[in-house]
């Protein structure tokens, strides 16, 4: 049986194990690759990886890194999709020294039905503010409003951004995980 490509309006047979078109697969890696390059200016520190719940794992990087803002970059239904972006995004940007990443291979678990791929990054001092660009504030965990998963293809980012302090962090997160 034929699968074909994932990407809106495209028609082209994909192979065993694959989500899109050759073409499509590298429009999607590049422009994955370019949202990280103009985050990358702003940032003292980056994290790649992925989730089912954004805004926690926002909070979980203020703790563990002093991240403040996650750009949610690509989200899919398929484990193995998510992880080949993840490590492809690791891979292009491996040996840069802003790169938190210890490890090239994504290593998370799957959880839920829908999972993103993120940019996550601690501005750096003194970094301009992106004029006219919203960051959805992260300030506590509620699982009634959340981001909700988008698969459209080559999508624009959903910006999240916390100013709570790592302990602020902590204590969200403490009350979440006694839910």
């Amino acid at each position: 049986m034929a699968r074909f490509c994932r990407a809106r309006g495209c028609t082209s047979e994909i192979r065993d194990a694959h989500f899109y078109c050759g073409r499509d697969w590298r429009n999607l890696g590049e422009q994955l690759v370019t949202a990280v390059e103009n985050v990358y200016p702003d940032a003292a520190r980056i994290y790649l990886g992925r989730t089912n719940y954004p805004e926690r794992r926002l909070l979980e990087h203020r703790v563990k890194f002093g991240l403040k803002r996650l750009a949610v970059l690509h989200w899919a239904g398929c484990k193995d999709e998510i992880a080949e972006v993840e490590e492809w995004l690791i891979a292009s940007f491996k040996g840069e020294r802003k790169l938190e990443n210890t490890s090239d291979a994504s290593e998370g678990g799957w959880y839920g039905h829908w999972n993103c791929v993120y940019v996550a990054w601690r501005p750096k001092e003194g970094a301009a503010r992106w004029p006219g660009t919203a960051f959805e504030r992260v300030s506590e965990l509620d699982l009634g409003h959340r981001l909700v998963p988008d698969r459209s293809f080559q999508k624009v980012p959903d910006l999240l951004e916390t100013e709570l302090s790592v302990d602020g962090a902590k204590k969200v997160l403490d009350r979440h995980w006694k839910q």
